[in-house]
């Protein structure tokens, strides 16, 4: 319904005040009143809708709902509309959820690449029932569009990717050369190559990482959650820049043997020989039981002559912490 305030009266008032009747208003009566006078749309912009920080979109078979809210979550409206995307530059977080194919998602994908959210930190995507697009194009055609919405906001400092319900994998930004990668996601073949490598290499594509950090916590199968979790973080043209890579795992890393620890970590070799300035590896594992057997002195050894090649271990220092404390590395860049 169509507010019945006089925009004359609106115009009358202190723009703080204009702003709080506005925050009475659904979105759309809001967006009907700025089209009804050109300075009151003006005034509005500059006020109400620069409140607005996270977006959070919903896509399926019937259309698309968004709701829109502050960071202190004061102030939360809702619409069905993408007619208010390009109001929201002011933005800091986004939350895209895709739970069917359709037509509405591609639409949405693109009004969102097509703004320029200046002050954009942190990007959310939920990819629901993928498995179900028949035929697969409408996934790729999708993942390409969200591709060009991941390039287009250069301030983005974390990405998260949630390929089914039960997984998880983020990445985060610590600066303009370092980077970590958290890795929680079950073995998919179709997951990796259709969403989660294409999202996060167009995430890192330009920039120069030196410094790394992969913490793994999915760990059924070890060998290949690692393995996983590199081939996300890196493409294989940038990772002759890395320097510094550190290996963090989770709590379930308790019930591995340490044979069979020293096998999955041998199988990461061939992934070194492509880091051709890689200069300190770091490997920590604070939750790791080992029997008495293994002192901690001889686990390091054995786990640095898995890892590394005799030509590696000359270019590459092996760290490695205490087994019941984090290590914490600063990587400086030059």
């Amino acid at each position: 319904m169509t507010p019945t305030v006089p925009s004359s009266r609106l115009l009358s008032l202190p723009a703080e005040l204009t702003r709080h009747v506005a925050s009475f208003l659904p979105l759309d009566d809001v967006l009907n009143l700025q089209e009804s006078d050109n300075q009151l749309g003006a005034l509005l912009d500059n006020t109400y809708w620069r409140d607005f920080t996270e977006l959070t979109a919903y896509s399926d078979q019937d259309g698309t709902y968004l709701s829109v809210g502050t960071s202190s979550s004061s102030m939360c409206k809702s619409s069905c509309s993408m007619s208010i995307i390009p109001k929201l530059n002011r933005l800091r977080s986004i939350r895209f959820v895709r739970t069917a194919e359709s037509p509405a998602a591609d639409q949405l994908a693109d009004a969102l690449a097509q703004q320029n959210f200046t002050h954009l930190q942190q990007l959310l995507i939920s990819i629901q029932a993928y498995e179900d697009d028949i035929p697969h194009k409408a996934l790729c055609r999708f993942i390409q569009k969200v591709r060009r919405l991941v390039t287009s906001q250069p301030s983005i400092k974390h990405l998260e990717v949630k390929a089914d319900f039960e997984s998880c994998v983020s990445m985060s930004l610590l600066n303009s050369c370092q980077a970590m990668l958290n890795y929680n996601q079950k073995p998919s073949l179709q997951a990796h190559t259709r969403i989660i490598y294409p999202l996060f290499h167009s995430f890192v594509e330009d920039r120069s990482i030196c410094g790394l950090s992969l913490f793994v916590h999915c760990l059924h199968p070890l060998d290949l959650s690692l393995q996983s979790a590199f081939q996300t973080a890196l493409p294989c043209h940038m990772r002759s820049k890395l320097s510094v890579l550190r290996l963090d795992f989770g709590f379930d890393i308790q019930s591995i043997p340490f044979a069979q620890l020293c096998e999955v970590f041998s199988k990461i070799s061939p992934y070194l020989a492509m880091t051709t300035n890689l200069k300190q590896l770091i490997v920590n594992l604070p939750n790791a039981h080992f029997d008495s057997q293994h002192s901690e002195n001889n686990i390091w050894v054995e786990l640095e002559r898995c890892i590394l090649s005799e030509s590696a271990s000359n270019r590459i220092a092996f760290v490695g912490p205490r087994l019941d404390q984090p290590h914490v590395s600063c990587v400086r860049c030059t």
